[in-house]
């Protein structure tokens, strides 16, 4: 979720297209870091109803200490064909609520 996140705020169906999840689970999903405080909801000055997902500091922090922890464990392994197969595993994940990879 947070790699298909910039700096700056974006619409939730923006978000879903990233994420190739529907809106509604890309809102379910959104819902459930908005109450643990890793994401916020803004309304969107641009459009009137609108809403726009942001990363809040909480979120920003956590977000840095899993890719610090993913870059330890890449020097650790230190084999390059196990960091690709990692990366690989990482990446084909199922995706939460849908059955399907993540992209």
């Amino acid at each position: 979720m947070f790699a298909h996140l910039s700096d700056f705020p974006v619409h939730p169906a923006e978000l879903a297209r990233r994420l190739g999840n529907t809106r509604q689970a890309t809102a379910d999903l959104v819902q459930g870091l908005v109450r643990l405080g890793l994401l916020e909801m803004l309304d969107d000055p641009t459009r009137r109803g609108g809403r726009l997902v942001c990363v809040p500091q909480r979120g920003l922090q956590l977000a840095r200490d899993a890719y610090a922890i993913l870059l330890e464990l890449e020097e650790q392994l230190a084999d390059a064909d196990v960091v690709d197969q990692l990366h690989g595993l990482l990446t084909n994940l199922p995706a939460i609520g849908t059955g399907r990879s993540a992209p």
